[in-house]
């Protein structure tokens, strides 16, 4: 069976398609042999500071713990651009009993405070929703939105896009310091 003129037209478009995501494939091989070239000249000193800046911290960190009095007015102090001293931490609130505690907010504040103080919601879970048949969801009066055909234009080994992500992962990764030492 010969293929439609239609056919034939959209075999065109997605081979041009093609050859368009191949020469970025390229592109971006020989992007990413520039930066492993130019990593691989910065990377052992930048290496090397970072363990440095490590240790100068914790140094500092130290120093300046020994030496609480000397943050008592003021707490911080600013050298070479560096803030040191002592700052308050805001602390996490810790409630073992809960529900003895909202009794407590509705037995001591108004109702429309402790409403401010309290979560207080009760809401269908989508999530575990998805799992059910139409024909439930029907049932429970849910809706099904958006569940019509779409159009799918997407490359099949996906090169492209996983040399991408790995630029990317590659790069948030070092920038956190997260590469090898």
């Amino acid at each position: 069976m010969n293929p439609t003129p239609i056919l034939v037209q959209i075999e065109k478009s997605a081979f041009s398609l093609s050859e368009i995501r191949n020469e970025i494939k390229g592109l971006l091989a020989a992007r990413q042999i520039e930066i492993e070239a130019a990593d691989a000249k910065v990377l052992p000193r930048f290496r090397v500071l970072a363990r440095m800046l490590t240790g100068r911290v914790d140094e500092l960190t130290k120093l300046v713990d020994d030496n609480r009095g000397e943050f008592e007015s003021p707490r911080t102090r600013i050298y070479h651009e560096i803030k040191v001293g002592l700052t308050k931490q805001r602390g996490s609130l810790e409630i073992p009993n809960e529900e003895s505690t909202v009794a407590k907010i509705r037995k001591n504040y108004s109702p429309e405070f402790a409403e401010a103080l309290l979560n207080i919601t009760t809401t269908p879970n989508k999530k575990a929703l998805e799992s059910l048949s139409p024909a439930e969801l029907k049932k429970l009066g849910v809706e099904i939105q958006g569940a019509t055909d779409a159009v799918i234009v997407k490359p099949m080994n996906g090169e492209v896009d996983k040399l991408v992500d790995a630029i990317l992962k590659k790069a948030v990764s070092e920038a956190l310091g997260e590469g090898e030492a």
